[in-house]
């Protein structure tokens, strides 16, 4: 439209031309009133094209960049997620197993004298390889 205003002038609106080759009436008013929607129309987006309003529209989005980073970064804070990797000091005290040792916890564990008494010897701790007898059936 701004194109065809330039090259036809403000008298021209693509509305008159269909009511045309459509072989409809023009309303009495309807040139005049087209004519000057169009001139308001150019006008404004000339008032656009000033220093002043391109001023403004700076402020104006970077007022609205301001108000979003502060709505996100409440988002950010409400909904943060806590990792927690645990602390440096033991959050209960060290307890000791019934053999008296704090440096495992576990009967399981290799160092633990109850380890064999417990939970039984292993066959490799049974017998070597020197006292096994091979018998065949």
């Amino acid at each position: 439209m701004t194109n065809l205003y330039a090259k036809r002038g403000p008298q021209y609106h693509w509305m008159l031309e269909i009511l045309k080759r459509m072989g409809l009436p023009v309303v009495t008013n309807l040139k005049y009133i087209l004519k000057m929607s169009n001139t308001n129309r150019i006008l404004y987006l000339q008032s656009k094209k000033t220093d002043a309003e391109k001023a403004k529209r700076k402020l104006y989005k970077r007022k609205c960049k301001v108000d979003e980073h502060k709505a996100r970064r409440l988002f950010v804070q409400e909904n943060a997620m806590v990792h927690e990797y645990g602390s440096d000091e033991a959050k209960t005290p060290i307890e000791k197993l019934k053999c008296g040792s704090t440096d495992h916890k576990r009967t399981t564990h290799k160092s633990c004298p109850l380890r064999k008494v417990l939970h039984g010897e292993r066959k490799s701790d049974l017998a070597h390889a020197s006292d096994v007898i091979i018998t065949s059936i």
